[in-house]
């Protein structure tokens, strides 16, 4: 018998263990296990000694022990993994059954959590989470029961109690993991999961160890204040960014440059959830929503003010510390090229721009005794006490209603509706040639703009809906009406589906199933004409998908 009593001063939890305690194998009989606790007690304190037999002996209890034991090796170098558990046993782990070499390691973590290196730190942390990945209950099952027959104990036959003491240890090991990473300086500790990050996922190119996940969950999970402080930095700047662009947009290049600082912090912070969450398929949420405020900044500037520098700008710190993030690295790159033809746009000359603005100015009035104004200029369309700049405009309608009195009709109710994302007018007239002149100059300076967004985000893989119906760049998902029941959702390839005009609506439904379809309203739907347009050029081309008309 070994009685180490500088092991079991450290507190470790394989010294802490009833057959550490009694100097016991996990091969030994009852009796000897009375024998070996009657002589700890002639020279321990308290109960230690009893209670480590109670636990042995008793059939309940005794499974925790062994799983947290050394199950699988045999007795003697069990009993020289003990004596040198704070010097040399934890380098030979390797050649120890994966829970045994998982009990050792976490047990050495606990010996060195006040001393330990940002080296031994990384380095415990992954072999620990490698240990832990490589257990199979079956096996501990097998082993401890071979014991248990030398023993003369009656075999585990309980698979759920094996998983249950698994759970159980798991946790011992992600407190002795998280115990070691609570003493790093922060950058440190920072520094450390990174590194076991990129080494458990092979630089990002698979999944993590399941260990390794459950620390970052953790981690994360203590980082709630940071994201939620850092979040609410950028949420400051884009609104001191929108206040700035009134004065032009040099005024904004600081801002941009403070957002870039808080990104590089938060994603230097925050990079080992971020890794573990892409090689797991999917974004990041913080960091995706933190994104997606920074590049609503991008789209005010470009959208409310015209500008294409501050957003491009602003897109290239998106595309530099966001390209984990699939879904906004696709939008991204569409910015990109987006503000590319923007910037081309911008470089016009002077006689192209002259005569584009030529063509979209119109205005005219309306009213029989009391006349309001309407126009559309480079300016923005103006209407009563409202006007709305061409950029900013985001969702459009338009239309006629034919009215009669006895049947005999009466002229036809024309309307306009224009909307940012904030408010809309409706511009109102009897007249149709107003109606003409004003639909021909809205669709050329806005419409067509909508058109090539729309047909950007469905090639970025955006789902869109407009009315009823769900629009992709493969296909559209229409609804089934049903007399009896609820109406359900059916998805169609473009080559399955017709579209037709009727009774103020634009129709889209299914080749074969006159039970499937979708109507929109022109005058009661946002961007229908922008629809019934993208969907008309498409089909002209024979294309499968809507993004190679484009090709």
């Amino acid at each position: 018998m070994i009685i180490i009593e500088e092991a079991l001063s450290t507190k470790t939890s394989l010294q802490r263990n009833p057959f550490a305690i009694l100097g016991a194998t996990a091969r030994d009989n009852r009796s000897r296990l009375i024998e070996l606790a009657d002589e700890v007690a002639l020279v321990a304190d308290g109960d230690e000694p009893e209670k480590a037999q109670s636990a042995l002996l008793n059939i309940r209890t005794r499974l925790a022990a062994e799983m947290g034991w050394l199950p699988g090796v045999a007795p003697k170098k069990a009993t020289a993994v003990i004596e040198n558990l704070l010097t040399t046993a934890h380098k030979a782990t390797g050649e120890l059954p994966p829970l045994a070499r998982a009990n050792v390691l976490s047990a050495f973590a606990q010996s060195k959590s006040d001393t330990v290196t940002p080296q031994e730190a990384a380095s415990i942390f992954y072999r620990l989470a490698l240990a832990v990945e490589d257990i199979d209950l079956g096996d501990v099952l097998r082993d401890i029961n071979e014991d248990r027959s030398v023993a003369g104990f009656p075999p585990v036959r309980d698979e759920d109690a094996v998983l249950e003491e698994f759970e159980a240890r798991k946790g011992e090991y992600g407190k002795a993991i998280n115990y070691i990473l609570d003493r790093l300086p922060s950058r440190t500790l920072v520094k450390v999961m990174d590194a076991v990050v990129q080494k458990g996922t092979k630089e990002g190119s698979e999944h993590a160890p399941a260990f390794i996940q459950e620390i970052v969950a953790s981690y994360e999970f203590e980082l709630r204040g940071f994201i939620e402080a850092e979040s609410s930095n950028v949420e400051r700047l884009v609104k001191r960014g929108v206040a700035l662009a009134d004065f032009g947009e040099a005024h904004l290049i600081p801002v941009i440059e403070e957002i870039k600082k808080v990104a590089t912090n938060f994603n230097e912070i925050v990079g080992p959830a971020q890794l573990v969450a892409k090689t797991n398929g999917i974004d990041h949420v913080a960091t995706h929503n933190l994104a997606i405020v920074i590049r609503e900044l991008a789209i005010t500037l470009h959208n409310e003010h015209g500008f294409v520098d501050a957003p491009a700008r602003i897109a290239v710190v998106l595309n530099d510390h966001f390209g984990l993030l699939d879904t906004v690295a696709d939008q991204v790159a569409q910015d990109l090229a987006y503000l590319k033809e923007a910037e081309k746009g911008k470089k016009k000359s002077e006689a192209e721009r002259a005569e584009f603005e030529r063509e979209i100015t119109y205005s005219a009035e309306i009213g029989a005794m009391f006349k309001d104004k309407v126009s559309i200029s480079p300016d923005g369309v103006s209407w009563q006490n409202n006007r709305i700049a061409l950029d900013a405009v985001t969702r459009l309608r338009w239309g006629g209603t034919r009215h009669s009195v006895n049947g005999i009709p009466t002229g036809t109710a024309y309307v306009i509706m224009l909307g940012d994302r904030r408010s809309s007018f409706t511009i109102n007239t009897r007249k149709n040639d107003i109606y003409g002149n004003l639909v021909d100059r809205i669709w050329r300076a806005i419409g067509v703009r909508l058109l090539l967004e729309a047909a950007a985000r469905l090639r970025a893989g955006e789902a869109m809906r407009f009315g009823g119906a769900i629009v992709r760049d493969d296909g559209v998902t229409l609804v089934r009406h049903k007399m009896f029941g609820s109406n359900e959702p059916v998805v169609l390839s473009w080559h399955q589906v017709n579209i037709w005009s009727q009774d103020g609506s634009f129709f889209i439904g299914s080749r074969t199933d006159k039970k499937v379809y979708v109507g929109m309203s022109y005058q009661n739907d946002d961007n229908i004409p922008v629809l019934e347009n993208l969907i008309r050029a498409f089909f002209n081309t024979g294309k499968d998908k809507i993004s190679e008309m484009f090709n």
